[in-house]
């Protein structure tokens, strides 16, 4: 669609055009095609004169809200007063013929306007955004400010794709791509990954900013892409080596796993990597730096084969498979929540939540509790599966009238103490063991505001993640947490 617009100030565009000394108009077009009153959230704008006259890409710019004359006067000058920087908004600019094209480098924001600046002519053109009903996939690698390469990235969304490929260009430039499924070797079929092609001029020539198109179609279906380009911002390191698995791991792929009864825990690299899981109804992508992730649900006493597969920040990719075989039904108790900081009397009204998230029931007395007072062993008490208990001090209330009762029927776990003389509200880390080994343990996360308790997120989330735990939650003693 080709829009004539009338710009001065935030009208819309209507038809007759920006007329300047030769009768010449600015003409604006958008792709995905538009009316500007009613954009995509992910597009580009190409602004050309309709006599060929020259755009200069870097005489434009994308702005959120209006602009007055004045802060026209002072983008042209390259002088914006800090507010006005703000609210530029990041994107490439280059030539298409004697046009200016500027694509943005995030997705804009429906509801909101925004202006077209140009500099030159010292007016502006108003759009206006609306949501879009295509299928929005946001870019998953490689992460920003961490890329060794311009060459390949990965999208991913909430359906799944075909196995059908596609080819495309990317910009500036033309460089010739292809689109297929999955983030690495066609695993997680929610992704689709764009490789650009390789040819020796291209190999010959500095990195640069490639911009993938604002939309896809896929499967019958159009596809928005977050607008994120590709570019190279870090030098290429060494390939990543795959981790030493221990005696309780197996290697799955660069990292190593450890299989339980309906679950496996992967442990990974310190560097960051795109992991790809296939096989036993897992289908996913995920990103990590060091951190473990889960693989659920699995089959229970059951023969299992699990791929994965990695990329790294230089586009490298390592392949893997996991045959083995899950475990019975066992115990797999956890530290789910820690109150600190109660309102009522401390220490006596402090408690840590335990979960037994495994499919047996747990023997406590198999276990102790590790602070940094030292060891304690837990009581004889048997725990069901998917049940909680509070570990808390021998005089402990339930209901003291300040702090939040337990759910009823949570068991209390009295043990002498906790801590030195209290858990301390600044943190301090917990774990459990069981046979000389940690079975799970929890960060010192402070507990700054009476009353506020600090929460796992999901009883299986990994002990070695900083997404795993929340600092600052409403207290859900025996339930679970965000109740």
């Amino acid at each position: 669609m080709v829009v004539l617009l009338v710009a001065c100030g935030p009208d819309w565009g209507s038809g007759s055009g920006l007329v300047g000394p030769t009768g010449a108009r600015v003409v604006v077009t958008t792709t995905p095609e538009a009316a500007l009153d009613a954009a995509p959230s992910v597009l580009r704008l190409r602004v050309a004169m309709s006599d060929a006259t020259p755009m200069d890409p870097a005489r434009v710019a994308l702005v959120r809200g209006t602009v007055t004359r004045s802060q026209l006067s002072a983008l042209s000058a390259g002088t914006p007063p800090d507010a006005l920087a703000a609210r530029l908004v990041e994107a490439e600019r280059w030539s298409d013929e004697d046009a200016a094209v500027l694509a943005p480098r995030s997705r804009l924001v429906a509801g909101e306007r925004y202006s077209l600046a140009l500099f030159d002519r010292g007016q502006s053109v108003a759009l206006r955004v609306q949501a879009s009903e295509d299928t929005w996939l946001e870019r998953r690698w490689p992460p920003r400010g961490e890329s060794a390469t311009e060459n390949v990235g990965v999208w991913c969304g909430d359906l799944a794709f075909g196995s059908a490929k596609i080819t495309t260009v990317l910009d500036p430039g033309g460089a010739p791509a292809s689109v297929v499924r999955g983030a690495v070797l066609e695993l997680a079929t929610r992704c689709l990954r764009v490789e650009v092609a390789s040819s020796d001029a291209r190999d010959k020539r500095p990195p640069q900013a490639l911009v993938a198109p604002p939309e896809l179609e896929i499967d019958g279906r159009m596809v928005a892409l977050e607008p994120i380009p590709l570019e190279r911002d870090v030098v290429p390191g060494p390939p990543v080596e795959p981790l030493e698995c221990d005696a309780f791991e197996l290697p799955l792929a660069q990292g190593c796993a450890s299989v339980y009864d309906a679950f496996a825990v992967v442990r990974t690299p310190s560097a960051p990597l795109l992991w790809a899981i296939g096989g036993e109804g897992l289908d996913d992508a995920r990103t990590t730096s060091g951190e473990s992730f889960v693989l659920a649900p699995l089959a229970v006493a059951t023969d299992v084969l699990i791929r994965a597969a990695t990329m790294d920040v230089a586009g490298r990719t390592a392949a893997g498979r996991l045959a083995t075989r899950t475990s019975y039904p066992v115990a797999h108790l956890v530290i789910d929540e820690v109150y600190a900081n109660p309102i009522g009397p401390e220490p006596a009204e402090e408690w840590i939540e335990i979960v037994n998230a495994g499919l047996a029931p747990a023997m406590l007395s198999r276990f102790s509790l590790v602070d940094v007072a030292g060891e304690t062993l837990l009581p004889d008490l048997v725990l069901p599966s998917g049940a909680r208990a509070l570990i808390v001090r021998e005089d402990f209330v339930a209901d003291d009238g300040f702090d939040p009762k337990p759910a009823a029927g949570t068991p209390l776990v009295r043990v002498p103490k906790l801590g030195y003389g209290g858990l301390a509200n600044m943190g301090e880390p917990l774990r459990l063991r069981s046979e000389g080994r940690v079975v799970s343990s929890f960060p010192g996360l402070p507990a700054n505001k009476p009353g506020r308790s600090a929460a796992r997120t999901t009883p299986l989330a990994p002990d070695d993640s900083a997404s795993s735990f929340v600092h600052d939650a409403s207290p859900t003693p025996g339930a679970p947490n965000g109740g």
